[in-house]
């Protein structure tokens, strides 16, 4: 009897530690299939984030000649704080076909404008202002986009006025007196207001007037 009861003890203790074998690895299967194992992201396996840059700002202004007829159209595309971009076009009002007139970046201490008068009474010509470095240089165009005889874009008046005289000061070109004749005030070398004069763009010569305009 004693014999009998001791190999029930050992079989009981064989299932008994078989049931909690059992137990403990199915406890573990279950903690690998819930727990995701992490991942560690290094420098080289690391993926960067893509990043866009914004878009330059942009800004458009035009301006009609007297009769309606045409338009010019300056675009200022700010690239970064030191440096913008302009692009003019010239248009018939009522077609949306714009023909380039120029183009130029231009560093923070250059801008350019389009004075209210800029076509010629005729459509044919017009000037736009740039302002470089304090200085006025006045560059005229013609409205078809063509280079002139030279084979020059455009006729910068301040060199050819400090070429012409060195009495005078070209202060401001105020507009057109004809097709092809344009308004010039100057100022003295001390700075007081002077003679004016004509700036024939056809032939590129300067005749002084008797009125200042």
């Amino acid at each position: 009897m004693f014999v009998l009861k001791y190999d029930l003890e050992i079989f009981f203790l064989i299932i008994i530690s078989t049931a909690v074998f059992f137990a403990v690895n199915n406890h573990k299967n279950q903690l690998n299939i819930a727990t995701p194992i992490p991942k560690f992201v290094t420098a080289d396996t690391a993926v960067p984030t893509p990043t866009s840059s914004p878009k330059p700002y942009e800004e458009t202004v035009s301006w009609q000649s007297s009769d309606g007829n045409e338009k010019i159209a300056m675009k200022t595309q700010y690239i970064k704080k030191t440096a913008k971009t302009y692009s003019f076009f010239v248009s018939k009002t009522g077609e949306n076909t714009d023909t380039p007139l120029f183009y130029e970046t231009a560093d923070s201490e250059t801008s350019f404008s389009i004075p209210f008068n800029t076509f010629s009474p005729d459509d044919k010509y017009l000037f736009l202002k740039e302002d470089k470095k304090g200085e006025n240089h006045y560059l005229v165009f013609n409205s078809s986009g063509l280079p002139f005889a030279n084979q020059e874009k455009y006729i910068d008046i301040t060199p050819l006025f400090d070429k012409y005289t060195s009495n005078y000061i070209l202060s401001k070109v105020t507009g057109w007196a004809s097709d092809t004749l344009l308004i010039i005030e100057t100022k003295n070398m001390n700075g007081s207001p002077s003679t004016s004069f004509w700036f024939d763009v056809t032939t590129q010569s300067f005749t002084p007037l008797a009125t200042r305009f």
